[in-house]
């Protein structure tokens, strides 16, 4: 008799390897974000000016791109 019940005592401790654990792990679901884009600058013969609209264009494209991703605003 005791031989015919290990059987099934010892069945469900091999299977239970088996068996998955839950694993919580976060979901990043991508979210189209609704912000237009600025204007390119337009080139001017003055070199320095062109530089500093060149640097303020990059810069608000920095900070719309800093806001889709993480939500901060500057």
């Amino acid at each position: 008799m005791k031989i015919q019940l290990a059987p099934l005592f010892l069945i469900p401790f091999f299977i239970s390897g088996c068996f998955t654990r839950i694993v919580k792990e976060p979901v990043y679901i991508p979210t189209k974000c609704e912000i237009s884009m600025p204007l390119r600058p337009n080139f001017h013969s003055n070199t320095a000016q062109n530089v500093k609209d060149l640097l303020i264009y990059t810069q608000e494209l920095e900070n719309d791109l800093r806001f889709c991703i993480n939500g901060e605003v500057f």
